[in-house]
């Protein structure tokens, strides 16, 4: 992945090229970079570290200048409409071997301006800077795949593709916000903006940043998807064909690479999907697969079961697949933390990075830096039609509605009364009674921070409470499936993740493509009719019908998946006395326990077992577990930027 940096002066003094240069230095110490580049001009400066990924990157020169000299573009992409950007600007077959994805953006700006974002395919952040017009515009991708940051001061807007590059400004302080620290802690992702840095914020996906000459700053969405349009085709078979091809298309391009091409093989059905249709890809120029897979280590001693004979299933369907077995013994959540947050600049909800980490590295190893994962996949491609049984019951369907309860609870063990009051009832009724009837059961907003290692103090000093109610996860759960899938495609559960895969990928030297966030596959699986998504009481059903003659059946159309759980929580266990120390360092510093309760941290790790038992509280548990102690790290660690503490170990 490579990385842009740059600013703009407010105050009309000329720009700096060694704050250019301190920003480029801070990232490239975390990545690989190929070639590096900077232009600055009046009080406009843009920088620019290329890693080389596809052919065309050969090419590559950034910052690079349009025809005319007008604009100076740096960005970071991988373009899936190559060819139809090529035709649209009169560019013949023959060039486009040769023009490299800046080129193609910044004719396509050229051409259509500020409508250029809506034009392009693909995963990508860039910056312009418009020397006639005096105008910085900054842009993100749909989804949000490409991280881009930005700070403003008196003096000057900044941008970059990680946090540090930011940081490495003299007048940009790292002061910590509170509110996104609060939000962390609690497991809240509705704020598409914050950082843990109060003047360093996010561009959110699918937005243009533009600073005029006159300092007016404007963040303007062009994007969002349609939650009305639904498609209309004339038989089932038609909706699994089209929902093939989309899939396909979304696998095929992110294969163009300079790098052999990988897969995080969980033996669920998103991710056993990518790896069948990369080594159909693959097979076609007789080329290979490598699948790494977690599984439970040899020795452990509980009853559950880990995902391996899923994972052998789905390898042994394609010849070309290599799979290997990942177990990452003697890691844990506190292995190389001081690490990660050192790439990442911030706290992450990833709470197995070593296994991430170690899966990575394994298909490295073996020759692999173009590394799929079937992340993404629950938000919309295979939900699980949240919402459908309330969507029934609002048109008047009430014969469908109840087939459809009673299906789930032959095939789910569902009873029909939890359904009709949890999935039918409670989505129709007003915000402010879902609201009342959650505190009066004990699982409001109030329940939620007192579950969580968040200081009591902290919580109500910024009216946390209230900034809880005020989320979409307190209200009435979706009114209808779609409605459902794009609050989630919305929300900051997916940029969330998909920058510190971005951060991590960049620091380890592969990339990780995320076929199932492909725009044009999010919005045909957004446009199907509810019953091509869950019928018969099943959910995930179009990608499941989709699947048929490519995903072995066992594997199509399981009801099961594997706990998250017991091997998180015996690596925890291990690791109790360095968790002990941390935590012994934070009863000792006041200023610290002013934002992380010892003894809330302590009780929720006594209280693993107790969840475990319970599937609606595991990963929830192990997310609490791990905010707290990311959290608590991290404001270590600022404490003492420079010094680990003992027992943090590499595993």
């Amino acid at each position: 992945m490579s990385a842009i940096a740059g600013f703009v002066r407010l105050d009309g003094a000329p720009a700096a090229p060694q704050d250019i240069a301190r920003m480029l230095e801070a990232m490239a110490a975390f990545r690989h970079a190929d070639a590096q580049g900077s232009w600055h001009e009046g009080a406009a400066g843009l920088g620019h570290l290329l890693e080389r990924r596809a052919p065309e990157d050969a090419f590559e020169r950034q910052p690079l200048a349009g025809t005319d000299g007008r604009f100076i573009l740096s960005g970071d992409f991988r373009l899936d409409n190559r060819e139809e950007l090529a035709r649209a600007l009169g560019l013949r077959a023959a060039e486009l071997e040769h023009t490299p994805d800046s080129a193609l953006v910044l004719g396509a700006w050229e051409k259509w301006g500020q409508d250029c974002p809506a034009e392009l395919l693909g995963d990508f952040a860039f910056a312009i800077w418009d020397r006639h017009e005096r105008v910085l515009f900054c842009v993100r991708d749909h989804v949000g795949i490409r991280p881009l940051y930005y700070t403003r001061t008196g003096t000057r807007l900044a941008f970059a593709s990680a946090i540090k590059g930011l940081l490495a400004l003299p007048d940009v302080a790292g002061r910590l916000d509170e509110i996104a620290l609060a939000d962390y802690l609690v497991t809240d992702e509705n704020d598409l903006e914050r950082t843990f840095y109060e003047n360093v914020r996010r561009l959110p996906p699918s937005h243009i940043l533009s600073l005029d000459a006159q300092g007016r700053f404007k963040l303007r969405r062009y994007w969002a998807p349609d939650p009305d349009f639904e498609l209309r085709l004339g038989t089932d078979g038609e909706y699994a064909e089209g929902l093939r091809e989309h899939l396909r298309r979304a696998v095929e391009c992110r294969m163009r690479s300079t790098s052999a091409s990988g897969v995080l093989l969980s033996g669920g059905l998103d991710s056993s999907t990518i790896a069948c249709l990369a080594a159909d890809v693959a097979a076609r120029n007789g080329g290979r697969i490598t699948a790494v897979a977690s599984v439970l280590p040899e020795d452990f001693a509980g009853p559950e079961r880990d995902e391996w004979q899923q994972i052998r299933e789905a390898a042994a369907s394609r010849p070309n697949i290599d799979v290997h077995r990942v177990t990452a013994p003697g890691a844990g959540l506190l292995t190389d933390l001081d690490e990660v947050l050192a790439i990442n600049d911030q706290p992450f909800r990833d709470v197995f990075h070593y296994m991430t980490r170690a899966l990575l590295d394994t298909a490295a190893g073996h020759g692999a830096r173009n590394i799929f994962t079937g992340f993404g996949g629950d938000h919309v491609v295979s939900s699980w039609g949240s919402g459908y049984l309330a969507e029934l019951c609002r048109r008047g369907r009430l014969h469908a509605l109840w087939q459809e309860m009673q299906a789930r609870q032959r095939l789910h063990g569902s009873p029909v009364f939890r359904q009709l009051k949890g999935q039918v009832l409670r989505p129709l009724l007003p915000a402010a009674l879902v609201a009342w009837l959650g505190r009066r059961g004990g699982r409001g907003p109030a329940a939620h921070i007192g579950l969580s290692a968040i200081d009591a103090g902290f919580a109500r000093r910024i009216g946390l409470e209230a900034r809880l109610k005020a989320s979409n996860d307190w209200g009435p759960p979706p009114r209808s499936l779609r409605s459902g899938e794009v609050r989630a495609l919305m929300s900051n559960s997916i940029p969330e993740l998909t920058e510190f895969l971005a951060q991590l990928s960049a620091a380890m030297g592969v990339a990780v493509p995320l076929p199932l966030l492909d725009k044009r596959l999010l919005e045909y699986c957004l446009a199907l009719p509810a019953r091509q998504k869950a019928r018969d009481g099943w959910t995930r059903f179009a990608l499941r019908r989709a699947m048929e003659g490519i995903v072995p059946g066992p594997i199509q159309w399981r009801l099961d998946k594997g706990p998250f759980s017991p091997d998180f929580d015996r690596r925890v266990s291990r690791d109790s006395p360095l968790v002990d120390e941390m935590v012994s360092g934070l009863e000792a510093d006041a200023e610290l326990s002013g934002y992380i309760d010892a003894d809330k941290l302590r009780a929720t790790m006594r209280d693993r077992p107790r969840y475990q038992a319970d599937a609606r509280w595991e990963l929830e548990t192990m997310m609490r577990i791990g905010a707290g102690l990311v959290a608590l790290r991290f404001l270590q660690r600022r404490r003492a930027p420079s010094g680990g503490r003992p027992g943090l170990h590499s595993g």
